[in-house]
């Protein structure tokens, strides 16, 4: 069982490089929360409205690049 700073470390890294990533695809400002994303197996969704596929699957491969694995939906939202 690590400390939770070596588990927050994969959520960290994630947020960072979507923020990154999103601020040069242009879909959120500098300095902008990720508050109102949502990303599952099925699409991703930024402030409510549905993201593209080819988007979808660029942040899919970014969740899998820092935790390792797919990702895991949900069931409960």
């Amino acid at each position: 069982m690590g400390t939770l700073k070596e588990k927050m470390r994969p959520l960290k890294g994630f947020l960072r490089e979507t923020r990154d990533e999103m601020i040069k695809d242009n879909l959120i400002e500098p300095g902008e929360d990720l508050d109102g994303l949502k990303l599952t197996k099925e699409g991703m969704y930024l402030n409510g409205k549905k993201m593209s596929d080819d988007q979808h699957k660029k942040y899919l491969g970014i969740y899998k690049k820092h935790f390792g694995k797919e990702i895991e939906d949900d069931e409960r939202d």
